[in-house]
């Protein structure tokens, strides 16, 4: 994929050699970039024991779907938090399928990344101990504090302690009573017992059906304190403080005790980081577009449009006011075969505005997989373009506002890049040093369980090692720059293929099966199931 330009003058030389200098010894950051040092090494020291110690505990085998469950530390997205007895790493979890909890009523429903966690900490004798914590919050409470049930457990799902917290700040000490999967069943209440439904979908033909009771996991109790602070809690499997270290919930946005809610009028999260206050405005495709692919909107952009960090990239272009940028989508007539496979473009108009064009050979003859993420990659254009000639780059609102932190680099080297004809350069080298992860991120929220993580890389590196089109032989000066910088970008494309164990010769497969060598199934459809 390539993004062309509006016509600019290029560069003198010594302008360039001194970008090409100070990229160079810019420094890389990690993403959590934002945390003091001292909360980088907590992080670090936690994911060092947790990869150690911790994440090959053996399975129970037990009845109980939850722990049946493949689940993911989303380690770039771990924070530190004060608990009673120290500092605590918390980590948000990715599950391999979307499952949501509930009580025997069946209301509010909680989706179970959204209210679990991995908590990693020292206990009181300087012990490093790992906790998989599920919350589900009662629907009734009005209370600012956390009412409802809290489980703890070691990573495989082995029972640590339990509590049930009520408005009255009575707790409960809890035990699992029973565990069913993948059946009905009657449930027979008893004093201070209830029940915790998973709910989730059958997928058949890779369509969902849907939503059904898959399982549940019952627990008990004995005499609540009656308000009253206790001073030991559980059994000697803890090791931590009390309930009240655990009560964080994480919101629709990933965002750990973050304020953002799910709207059903928008659809979508709203609030707290998201950057929206209201439901946003459609972005703009052409009627031709949805007439002639009328499969693309429900297969695919609605499908990235319901995760937040997609959204992010289209922020910008969201307002409800005309003097705001667009972003069109739309298609036209592009390379395909037989030695270049055009996918899409971007192109810059009206200042701040972009249209993406999709090349419709490929929305015609290419996989599913790589259309969707050839939009994450030219929205992706069109953000950064935005933020370019906006002028944002570095301001400190973006950094909550848009999908990555731009302050990454450097305004006025970026933009003597862009201005210089070498976007390309630019953008492909931010999304490969500074935001691949997250684009893997969203191909996988969009595609589930239907590829495999190192699939979903390879289709994210598609097209990044392009460093734009070479200035004519007539201007050696820029055709040298242009030269450094388009080895500059192979390496650092080179380095993310090492650091995932990508080899050329399986991603030159890879890339031949999702653009010629297609089963039916695999493309988009002209009707819609």
């Amino acid at each position: 994929m390539k993004k062309i330009l509006l016509s600019r003058n290029y560069l003198a030389l010594g302008a360039i050699i001194l970008l090409i200098t100070s990229i160079y010894i810019s420094c890389k950051k990690s993403a959590n970039n934002d945390l003091p040092a001292t909360q980088l090494e907590l992080v670090a020291e936690a994911r060092s024991y947790f990869e150690d110690e911790v994440v090959n505990l053996p399975q129970l085998n037990d009845h109980n779907l939850r722990h049946s469950l493949d689940k993911t530390p989303l380690w770039d997205k771990a924070s530190t938090k004060k608990i009673s007895i120290g500092d605590a790493v918390i980590v948000p979890i990715k599950y391999e399928h979307k499952i949501k909890i509930g009580y025997e009523d069946g209301k509010d429903q909680k989706e179970l990344e959204k209210t679990s966690y991995l908590m990693v900490y020292k206990d009181k004798k300087q012990n490093l101990q790992a906790e998989w914590v599920v919350l589900l919050p009662t629907a009734t409470s009005n209370s600012k504090k956390f009412v409802g049930s809290l489980v703890i457990e070691h990573w495989n799902g082995k029972f640590k302690r339990g509590y049930a917290i009520g408005d009255e700040e009575e707790i409960f000490s809890i035990e699992p009573a029973s565990e069913q999967i993948f059946k009905k069943i009657t449930y027979k209440r008893r004093e201070y017992c209830f029940t915790i439904n998973h709910y989730g979908y059958i997928s058949v033909g890779g369509y969902n059906g849907p939503q059904q009771l898959l399982g549940s996991e019952s627990f008990c109790s004995g005499t609540a304190n009656n308000g009253e602070t206790q001073k030991t809690y559980g059994s000697s499997e803890g090791g931590g403080g009390g309930p009240e270290d655990y009560t964080y919930i994480i919101d629709c946005n990933n965002i750990i005790n973050g304020t953002a809610v799910w709207s059903d009028d928008c659809k979508t999260c709203i609030g707290g980081t998201t950057g929206l206050a209201t439901c946003p405005q459609d972005v703009k495709k052409t009627d031709s577009l949805k007439t002639n692919y009328p499969c693309l909107d429900k297969l695919i952009f609605n499908k990235l449009a319901s995760d937040s960090a997609f959204r992010k990239l289209l922020w910008p272009f969201m307002g409800k006011f005309t003097a705001l940028p667009d972003i069109t989508y739309t298609y036209s007539s592009q390379s395909w075969g037989p030695s270049k496979y055009s996918l899409g473009e971007t192109r810059g108009n009206n200042l701040m505005s972009s249209t993406v064009y999709l090349n419709k050979s490929a929305l015609t003859n290419a996989s599913k997989l790589f259309i969707a993420v050839t939009l994450i990659h030219e929205t992706a254009h069109a953000y950064s373009k935005f933020t370019i000639v906006n002028g944002v780059y570095g301001n400190p609102i973006q950094v909550t506002n848009s999908a990555w932190s731009i302050s990454i680099l450097d305004y006025v080297k970026a933009r003597e890049t862009y201005l210089g004809g070498v976007s390309n350069y630019t953008d492909h080298s931010t999304f490969l040093e500074s935001y691949f992860d997250n684009m893997v991120n969203m191909l996988q929220k969009w595609g589930g369980n239907d590829y495999t993580l190192k699939e979903y890389r390879m289709a994210a590196l598609y097209g990044l090692d392009n460093a734009g089109e070479a200035p004519p032989a007539t201007q050696p000066a820029q055709l040298y720059a242009y030269n450094v910088l388009k080895l500059d970008l192979l390496n650092i494309y080179e380095n993310i293929k090492s650091k995932y164990s990508i080899t050329s010769a399986e991603l030159n497969t890879f890339n031949l099966n999702n653009t010629i060598n297609i089963p039916t199934a695999n493309k988009l459809p002209s009707i819609c199931p």
